[in-house]
């Protein structure tokens, strides 16, 4: 899900650059070009992307579950999950984006919520993923 999001971001930056005239150099040669549509092609499986909010959904829900298969099993848990990277998607994707409209949710006068704790959420699901990515990539001899 992640890949063929991620392909299609690419392709759609592709897409834009091989139209360029003013800046050449710019340009993704054809044969790049060819290799990344191939790889979409088998990436996507001729699906679209589905977008980033429903893919970080999917994402709350297999962690939440992944962490009530590991004892963390409090009532909520993939709930309060699944909010918690609801909040900090919208709220820093409108940061990042340079939208004023962060400021009017609850946290400091620069910045919403609670960005220590935040950036640690974040952190923390980057290694876990990391974590899982790898354990499913070894191959058992």
């Amino acid at each position: 899900m992640v890949l063929r999001q991620k392909a299609k971001s690419l392709m759609r930056a592709y897409s834009a650059f091989e139209k360029f005239k003013q800046f050449p150099g710019l340009v993704p040669p054809a044969n790049i070009l060819a290799a990344q549509r191939e790889r979409d092609d088998e990436v996507g499986g001729g699906a679209g992307a589905i977008g980033e909010a429903r893919t970080l959904m999917a994402m709350a829900t297999v962690i939440g579950e992944l962490l009530t298969a590991n004892g963390y099993d409090s009532p909520g848990e993939g709930e309060s999950f699944a909010e918690l990277m609801t909040w900090i998607f919208h709220v820093y994707s409108g940061v990042a984006h340079g939208f004023g409209w962060p400021r009017l949710v609850p946290g400091s006068d620069s910045m919403p919520g609670h960005f220590l704790a935040d950036l640690y959420m974040v952190t923390c699901v980057a290694d876990f993923a990391s974590d899982v990515a790898l354990r499913r990539t070894i191959v058992a001899v």
